[in-house]
């Protein structure tokens, strides 16, 4: 049985990569990159830095870890592995999170599922690790049966309980079993991480980049001709259509004579 710290990794692992494959979400950088009048002072390097890293904890990722933590609350309840441990609470967690995701105008079935792979991802975990319990493994199937399942692969080993052991060994035996775990899910986390913190890679405002560019090419002015207003046009060149107009009126017309 992995530790609540293993089952957070992989909650927050299912998040990134499950928006790393929406193309329709839109990323940090266009958020923060100013408009086309605006003028904004250009952030500092450690600025940058907290940015791309906060955006990693936006509020899909902290729920999908503390979803993938939740079943394990059932041990508060005795009924370690079962209901809680199942597809049927899979599919509540979806139904759930369709409710919430209504509720909160966002795309629903997006987040329902991204917060059910969250929850199943607890499942997973727990059906590859070491399994000593009674019930023989996890409730995978509820409701349609209370079968134990297990994979027998023993990934991940079992964090052992205090009243079975002493202080000295419980340290010990847990030690181990929260290295082991870490060791196993430290590269795929680092991996998934890397992804996001790309995505979310903070772009540089519009100011600088004219500046970059007026640097590489010196010879060039950066000044341009502002060419006059329509209005003014419209006065300087009102003397010289009535003069043409009057031109070509013959003298025997009627408003040649009007004017007269």
């Amino acid at each position: 049985m992995p530790s609540p710290l293993g089952h957070a990794m992989a909650g927050a692992m299912t998040a990134w990569i499950a928006e790393l494959w929406d193309r329709h979400s839109a990323s940090v950088s266009d958020r923060q990159s100013p408009s086309a009048g605006e003028r904004r002072s250009p952030p500092s390097r450690a600025r940058r830095s907290l940015d791309r890293w906060l955006a990693c904890l936006s509020p899909l990722t902290v729920a999908c870890a503390v979803l993938a933590v939740s079943p394990d609350f059932d041990n508060f309840f005795h009924t370690h592995r079962t209901y809680s441990h199942s597809l049927g609470a899979v599919a509540i967690v979806w139904a759930l999170s369709a409710l919430i995701g209504w509720r909160l105008r966002v795309p629903v079935v997006k987040i329902a599922t991204i917060c059910a792979a969250a929850y199943g991802s607890h499942l997973l975990l727990d059906w590859l690790g070491r399994d000593d319990s009674a019930a023989g493994g996890i409730m995978a199937l509820w409701p349609m049966t209370t079968h134990g399942y297990r994979s027998g692969l023993n990934l991940f080993l079992e964090l052992r309980p205090y009243p079975r052991f002493p202080v000295p060994a419980l340290l010990v035996a847990n030690a181990k079993a929260i290295a082991r775990e870490l060791l196993i899910l430290a590269l795929p986390f680092a991996w998934a991480l890397k992804l996001r913190l790309d995505r979310y890679r903070i772009a540089e405002p519009e100011v600088l980049v004219r500046a970059v560019n007026t640097r590489k090419s010196p010879g060039r002015s950066s000044a341009r001709v502002v060419p006059p207003p329509p209005a003014a046009a419209a006065v300087g060149t009102a003397g010289t259509s009535d003069r043409r107009a009057r031109r070509a009126t013959p003298r025997g017309s009627p408003n040649t004579r009007r004017g007269r």
